[in-house]
């Protein structure tokens, strides 16, 4: 009888012991829960706040283009791109390149008037860097998505600043394209 209470002793210490851990981690989790909202509310604020300030330094006609260009950026094909552009294997199908360019095409009706200017004479590979430089995507993202090595991606985004800015090299390129 004793062994036998002595045992029961121990599971219930045991089952004590499980069930303090188990309200310990649904109160750590409930904490979790609520700090995360507060966070998130906090940082929505931070960017209504940013995008106000980001909006003064454009002048009022501009903030239309301003946050015409910033939804571009935020659009699900272009984070679709940005995301192959940093996996192992990049597969880009033809049509996904289509909607892309059909995408800057009817959001940034200028900015494709000027790169596609014949006076312009860029190739069709150019074209293509010129629209992902204007989304923001970084040499290493073009070579992946491109299948070139970056020497070559340095070389045609050289070409392409001497033949839209009449510029040589390539450091001054995404800015010259950003101000489009």
């Amino acid at each position: 009888m004793k062994r036998r209470k002595a045992v029961l002793v121990g599971i219930n210490a045991d089952y004590n012991k499980v069930l303090d851990e188990y309200k310990r981690s649904v109160a750590d989790l409930k904490m979790i829960e609520n700090n995360f909202e507060q966070y998130r509310q906090k940082k929505e604020q931070e960017i209504q706040q940013m995008n106000l300030a980001l909006n003064s330094f454009h002048q009022v006609g501009e903030n239309e283009n301003w946050m015409t260009e910033i939804s571009l950026l935020d659009n699900e094909l272009v984070n679709h791109f940005h995301a192959q552009a940093n996996g192992v294997s990049c597969k880009i199908s033809d049509s996904e390149w289509e909607k892309l360019k059909s995408l800057v095409e009817k959001q940034q009706p200028d900015f494709i008037r000027f790169i596609s200017a014949p006076s312009k004479g860029l190739t069709d590979r150019e074209y293509l860097v010129v629209i992902l430089v204007k989304l923001h995507f970084i040499p290493s993202e073009l070579s992946l998505l491109l299948g070139v090595g970056a020497q070559q991606i340095t070389n045609i985004r050289s070409k392409i600043n001497s033949k839209l800015f009449g510029k040589s090299g390539a450091k001054t390129l995404d800015a010259n394209i950003w101000r489009i």
